[in-house]
């Protein structure tokens, strides 16, 4: 049975009252190879990325359109991707630059950007290869709508019921749209929802970088997953290493 997400009230459901965070731990890190130590060209497509680049008065080519640098939203020599704020007229987007050979799913995007209007997807607007014009450097990218609500890995929750189950609803209905149309995300934690309203608990889901399509059958065969501290045991042996 569907459920009206944005009119979800049960009755209350019995939820812990605080969970501990280590002040040192970063939700948005994701579990992928370090393999950007150097700057290189990718020998199949041609694409060189750079490794923390000053992007000060950077503007990127993309659809022929100029899009200046604003600020970094997510940089580091951890993750798939720099995530940066850029601006074209008068527009905030968020752009993700790929690191070192790694290449957006352009199958998965594809799908990702038909469900920009769902109200539940993070609204992906283009991808591929992109120029910044300052010197010519190549990257593979995804532009995509800039959200400036928190990630559930910023809000707190304060022991409030209510909220907590019309997010834990509207979690479920982001998930089972993207399972619906073929798409196992694989990185499902709180950094990768946006709550867009707090008072109905409305989400928005993002990052599809390590996600996978499913056959005809609704399976996906994988050994790849995302963010280690969300990950499914069944990707940890009995010695805690992830199984390759």
């Amino acid at each position: 049975t569907e459920v009206p997400a944005q009119d979800f009230d049960e009755d209350k459901t019995e939820v812990p009252d605080k969970t501990e965070v280590p002040d040192d731990y970063d939700p948005d890190k994701t579990d992928v190879p370090n393999d950007t130590a150097d700057d290189h060209i990718d020998s199949k497509s041609g694409i060189s990325v750079k490794k923390n680049v000053n992007n000060s008065g950077s503007v990127y080519i993309i659809d022929e359109n100029e899009y200046k640098y604003i600020k970094d939203i997510s940089t580091g020599d951890t993750g798939e991707a720099d995530i940066i704020l850029v601006n074209n007229n008068n527009k905030s987007y968020a752009l993700k630059l790929y690191k070192g050979n790694r290449q957006s799913n352009t199958s998965i995007l594809e799908r990702v950007k038909g469900l920009k209007d769902s109200g539940f997807v993070i609204p992906v607007y283009s991808f591929g290869n992109c120029t910044r014009k300052n010197d010519g450097t190549m990257f593979t990218y995804e532009l995509m709508e800039y959200i400036e609500k928190p990630s559930l890995a910023q809000f707190v929750i304060n022991n409030n019921e209510n909220i907590f189950r019309k997010i834990a609803v509207n979690a479920a209905v982001c998930i089972d749209l993207c399972h619906k149309k073929g798409i196992l995300h694989k990185d499902i934690k709180p950094g990768n929802f946006f709550l867009t309203d707090k008072d109905k608990g409305s989400l928005l889901i993002a990052d599809f970088g390590v996600s996978t399509l499913l056959d005809e059958n609704g399976y996906s065969y994988t050994k790849q997953s995302g963010t280690t501290t969300y990950n499914a045991p069944e990707m940890y042996n009995a010695d805690g290493n992830r199984v390759r």
